[in-house]
């Protein structure tokens, strides 16, 4: 048995701020970029800013020439980004960068920003980094939050359904707020998911302060989705079947070995709505810091 509540945002979500002000966005002029794109804008809104970036990776010359993203299309790419800002209201810049490691670039020019946003497909993690996936690179190297964009289920707009993966763990209280601010400012709805397994007595007092965040921000109480599972695979079940439009889960930002076993990194690839996976609350301090002595 499991319950199944949800939280209605209510109130002024114009008057919340945006919980990404910096915004950079892959732009490479196919169907889950175009996705990454309008996600992008959605969550910078009126009062953020976009910063598209779009690599060619053009290499060799005459029958040896090589592309992943070519010159053109790279620059049609960032010419409809434009226009999909400037119809969206949301101030925004482009940039063509020649690089021969795109994730890379992206993830570099991205770390002084609050949100790295990329198109991703679903499959399994190490078949993204098989592939060479920007998305699920991203989500193993970069420092800062990542979106994962991909068509929101029954056309719906991204925090609509805002389900946030509660593990009972410290680091779930930066991802509520998260998750409630962006749902407020979109009149959406915020559900708590959580994973039921081997726990301290700490798991439900993490859990009461995670929601008392989110009522700080929407001024309503959250309620709880509990599920037996394995966590991964429980939570990417209950995210299709409740239909999200958004899964916010936090992140330890493990690295090499260790994040092969990243709940976070392998919902990221096997999820089919899009997912915002958060960073410690540590490295969000930090850039406000960076940002407001700069």
């Amino acid at each position: 048995m499991r319950s199944r509540d949800t939280l209605q945002i209510s109130g002024p979500g114009a008057d919340v701020q945006a919980p990404f002000a910096r915004v950079v966005c892959g732009a490479s002029g196919t169907r889950c970029s175009r996705v990454a794109v309008e996600q992008a804008l959605e969550v910078a809104g009126g009062d953020g800013t976009v910063r598209f970036l779009a690599i060619t990776d053009v290499r060799g010359v005459g029958p040896n020439r090589m592309a992943g993203t070519g010159t053109a299309r790279a620059e049609r790419a960032l010419a409809d980004a434009r226009q999909a800002a400037r119809d969206a209201g949301v101030a925004a810049s482009t940039e063509l960068c020649y690089h021969a490691d795109p994730r890379r670039v992206l993830v570099d020019t991205a770390r002084a920003s609050d949100l790295l946003v990329l198109g991703g497909h679903v499959h399994s993690r190490g078949e993204g980094m098989f592939l060479g996936s920007a998305a699920v690179y991203a989500l193993h190297a970069a420092p800062i939050p990542v979106l994962i964009a991909r068509p929101v289920p029954g056309g719906r707009r991204l925090a609509e359904r805002v389900m946030v993966a509660a593990a009972g763990v410290e680091g779930d209280r930066h991802a509520a707020q998260v998750a409630a601010a962006l749902a407020a400012r979109s009149g959406g709805s915020v559900t708590f998911l959580h994973v039921e397994g081997p726990g301290g007595p700490d798991v439900y007092r993490h859990l009461a302060e995670a929601a008392a965040d989110a009522i700080a921000v929407t001024g309503t109480e959250p309620m709880v989705v509990s599920v037996r599972g394995r966590g991964p695979d429980a939570l990417v079940a209950l995210a299709d079947e409740l239909e999200a439009t958004l899964l916010v889960l936090g992140s330890r930002s493990l690295a090499g070995l260790r994040a092969l076993a990243s709940v976070s990194e392998r919902v990221g690839a096997r999820a089919r709505c899009p997912v915002l996976v958060m960073r410690d609350q540590a490295s969000a301090d930090a850039r406000l810091t960076s940002r407001s002595s700069g």
